[in-house]
């Protein structure tokens, strides 16, 4: 468990690095997430109406 927390943390680590260098493939990513945000908004749609 703590092994995997570690690596993940690496992963984040090296993802910032990517990001100051200005890393195309994390573009690519965020444009994947909010993909998934516009699927999620109709659902509190409903459960407000």
């Amino acid at each position: 468990m703590v092994e995997e927390l570690l690596k993940h943390n690496e992963n984040l680590r090296s993802r910032m690095e990517d990001l100051e260098q200005g890393d195309p493939e994390y573009q690519e990513d965020e444009e994947e997430e909010e993909e998934e945000e516009e699927i999620g908004e109709p659902h509190h749609e409903l459960g407000q109406g």
